[in-house]
């Protein structure tokens, strides 16, 4: 709670045009996003086509086994991005943050699902 009142209540950089460095720096972190929430798709389909895993998000479990489960996740996690930059324009340090927060939270998933390829399954 101490963070977000600190991240609201601290000024905004005065340049927010798109050639600034926060910007070109959301910029690279709204890539990578989209990057780690399509290869969670892609592994998570091999995942759940070798029966090692299942679709944890119960609104894209019934879609796992359709041809459009990965367009499906490409197109979230873009409009995701476009909603973030949106954001950055009013907000630029909550926007960066939590930016920042889910290309951790992604990065973590996408190599907890890579490492359930080198568990052994009995």
């Amino acid at each position: 709670m101490i963070a977000v009142r600190l991240l609201l209540s601290t000024p905004a950089p005065r340049d927010r045009s798109r050639n600034s460095p926060g910007a070109s720096l959301i910029k690279y972190l709204l890539w990578i996003l989209v990057a780690l929430a399509t290869s969670d798709g892609i592994v998570t389909k091999f995942l759940i086509g070798s029966g090692a895993a299942r679709e944890g998000n119960p609104l894209l479990a019934p879609l796992v086994g359709e041809t459009v489960f990965v367009p499906v996740k490409v197109i979230g996690s873009l409009a995701c991005a476009l909603l973030f930059w949106d954001a950055y324009k009013k907000h630029p340090r909550v926007s960066f943050a939590a930016t920042s927060s889910f290309v951790v939270i992604y990065a973590a998933i996408v190599v907890w699902n890579v490492s359930l390829f080198f568990i052994p399954r009995t």
